[in-house]
Order: C-alpha cells, then sequence, then structure tokens
C-alpha cells in the first residue's frame, strides 16, 4: 500500500555519525531501500535511521576522531540528545601493560617494547611512560610537578601543579616526613583527579615547617 511505500524519513533531527582515523573516514551501515536485498554500505551517511553504527575491523594504530553533526540548519527544538558507546579491544598480545596500538607507535611492533627498559634514558621506563602518558622516545617528556607556590604564612594555601593527560587520574599525597611518613596519605579531595584538573589547593594540611607532597598518575581503567 502507499503507506508501506512511504520513503519519507521520520526523523526529527537527523544525526550523523562518522569515524576519522589514519587510514581514511568510516561511516554507518545503511541498507538500500530500492535494492533490500544487497548487503549493507558503509559509503556514506545514513539519513534514515535514529541508532547507527560504525565499525572498523582492522583499525590501524593511532588517534580517531568521533564525530557527531547535523545537516539541518538548526535542530528542532534547539537541542537533541544523543547516546555515544564506543567498544572495542585495545589488545595486548603480550600482556606487558602497554597495549597493541601503542607499542606500535613508538616501537615499530606490538611486542617490540620491554617494560622495563628506558628507550629514551630519562629515567622512566617503558611502561611508566605508558601509564603517565609521557612519549617513551623523548627525554623532556616525563612527568612532573610544573610549579608549586609556597605559603608565606601558615594561613596560607599551598598550591601545586603538575602535567595531565587524557585518560589518566591523580591523586596528591603529602607527608611531614620523608622517613617515617607516608606519602600516599592522600589529601582530602585529591583522590582520583581528572585529566581536566591540572592543580591541587591544599587549605588543610599545609601549616607546619616541613612538608612535601607527590603526585601519583594512573590509568583511568
Amino acid at each position: 500500500t502507499s503507506a508501506d511505500d512511504n520513503r519519507d524519513p521520520d526523523l526529527v533531527n537527523d544525526l550523523d555519525l562518522k569515524v576519522t582515523g589514519p587510514s581514511g573516514t568510516f561511516y554507518p551501515y545503511k541498507l538500500s531501500y530500492t535494492n533490500p536485498d544487497d548487503p549493507a554500505t558503509t559509503s556514506g551517511e545514513n539519513n534514515v535511521d535514529n541508532v547507527e553504527q560504525v565499525y572498523i575491523s582492522m583499525p590501524s594504530a593511532g588517534l580517531y576522531t568521533i564525530t557527531v553533526d547535523f545537516d539541518e540548519a538548526s535542530l528542532t527544538g534547539g537541542t537533541q540528545h544523543y547516546s555515544l558507546l564506543i567498544s572495542g579491544n585495545t589488545g595486548d598480545v603480550d600482556a606487558d601493560g602497554m597495549p597493541d596500538f601503542w607499542e606500535t607507535l613508538y616501537f615499530n611492533g606490538s611486542t617490540n617494547a620491554i617494560a622495563t627498559a628506558d628507550l629514551d634514558g630519562d629515567g622512566s621506563d617503558n611502561l611508566t611512560e605508558y601509564i603517565a602518558g609521557t612519549l617513551p622516545n623523548n627525554t623532556g617528556s616525563v612527568f612532573k610537578v610544573t610549579s608549586f607556590s609556597t605559603p608565606l604564612s601558615n594561613g596560607a594555601p599551598f598550591v601545586v601543579n603538575w602535567n595531565t593527560v587524557e585518560g589518566r587520574l591523580y591523586n596528591v599525597g603529602y607527608s611531614v616526613n620523608l622517613v617515617y611518613g607516608s606519602l600516599t596519605n592522600y589529601l582530602p579531595g585529591a583522590i582520583n583527579l581528572p585529566y581536566t584538573q591540572n592543580s591541587y589547593t591544599d587549605t588543610v594540611e599545609r601549616a607546619g615547617s616541613a612538608h612535601f607532597y607527590r603526585v601519583d598518575v594512573r590509568l583511568e581503567q
């Protein structure tokens, strides 16, 4: 019937998904109305479905950009909420804690990096470089405190700043004694800080004649 043969999309806002990476741009699956028996294609935008999937069977190592946009001049209602799900196995064939894509990117092979080796001789082994998000082949790329401000009096706060990298979490510890104290005694509100925060202001434990701080970094997952 004519109702069953209506080819006008029912989308209110046509959001489009694409993924761009080292091997080019990847589009979601879409079917052909005129040839329904044909396999789904991935040659361009999907302007019909409200659920879209991009699948990359053999992704090359590198950075990928996920884009969600729309073709209309404006969105009906002004905004459009959507959900984005990402899945996949980063892979670590030699189980050394460094994913295959990272080893391939810096060591030209998924099993070429030795976790305890220090490629650039900066004092951090390769596994530490990966966890910190620093470059294993650059002596100037290290995880460190970049600056700090000491209080002029016990009533002033102590501020510590460090480099951050996406996908990492940070903890700030303190101690009043390097021999008997523990720098894993983390400050209030300074546990699992996101990468978007690159400083911490200590207004609680800053009093005293001597104080020691340490910033830890770990993978977000």
